[in-house]
């Protein structure tokens, strides 16, 4: 049952990050330690009253490590984030697998190295340049939105 899943995950991580959109438009995150209500199958979350935090879909990102960040584990459920009776609650929908390495190289390898390879591997067959990313215009863009 869903419901169980996640609250053995809850029992296996101190605290998670919740990401939703804010009233702007903006993905936020927030670290919280979700808390499961056995009886009425439920999740509560308690958030900052100062954050324009509103209903939505939302996802909760479990992870840990340790102090050589080697042995990453990670999930995250998804679901919506809903106010009832003055407090926040997360209804999950979905369990999502993420990463469970021994190695922090690992991970870099998979995420980072691996795809560069690819990329480059790809432009060399096809005989295309590598693609010149305009910054200056992406950073006025973003200046541009941001000052509304």
């Amino acid at each position: 049952m869903l419901f169980d899943d996640i609250a053995a995950i809850l029992e296996s991580y101190p605290n998670g990050v919740l990401t939703i959109i804010d009233e702007a438009g903006y993905p936020l995150s927030v670290r919280c330690q979700p808390r499961a209500d056995q009886p009425q199958q439920r999740f509560y979350v308690r958030l900052p009253d100062n954050l324009p935090i509103q209903a939505g879909a939302a996802s909760l990102l479990f992870h840990a490590h340790d102090e050589q960040l080697d042995n990453l584990r990670s999930v995250t459920v998804q679901g919506t984030l809903a106010k009832q009776e003055g407090q926040w609650l997360f209804q999950p929908e979905q369990i999502i697998s993420g990463l469970g390495r021994s190695k922090f190289f690992e991970v870099i390898q998979d995420t980072l190295l691996t795809p560069r390879r690819n990329t480059k591997r790809y432009l060399q067959k096809h005989k295309l340049p590598r693609p010149i990313i305009p910054w200056d215009k992406l950073r006025k863009i973003v200046s541009e939105i941001s000052d509304h």
